[in-house]
């Protein structure tokens, strides 16, 4: 299996589906994340574990992606997690607010971290 490849232009098409006031996720959560929660909406990922330097899927088969490999947080993805765990005086995560995060990290962070 494939390992879905994490990017800017698939977490806010699927952030764009919710209503801004829709629960997308909590903050400090690294299951809980909207990332991870994003991760979880994808066919072939059972549970996401996300922080700000790695993600980890469960996948179908049951094994965990770090049996592999960790992959690593895109900057944007980085940056995202920072602000909605930084900002955040609830730990519940709307869409809105999400995308408003979203909105203010340069586009140019898209660059995979290394």
């Amino acid at each position: 299996m494939t390992t879905p490849t994490l990017t800017r232009a698939a977490f806010t098409a699927w952030l764009a589906q919710w209503p801004d006031e829709a629960i997308v996720g909590t903050a400090q959560s690294p299951c809980g994340c909207p990332i991870a929660r994003f991760l979880e909406s994808l066919p072939t990922v059972d549970e996401a574990f996300v922080n700000d330097r790695y993600y980890l899927i469960l996948k179908n088969n049951g094994e965990w992606s770090h049996n592999e490999t960790r992959f690593s947080m895109p900057a944007w993805a980085r940056a995202f997690i920072e602000r909605v765990d930084d900002w955040l005086d609830d730990d519940i995560v709307t869409a809105g607010t999400a995308r408003e995060y979203l909105a203010r990290i340069p586009d140019e962070s898209e660059a995979t971290a290394k």
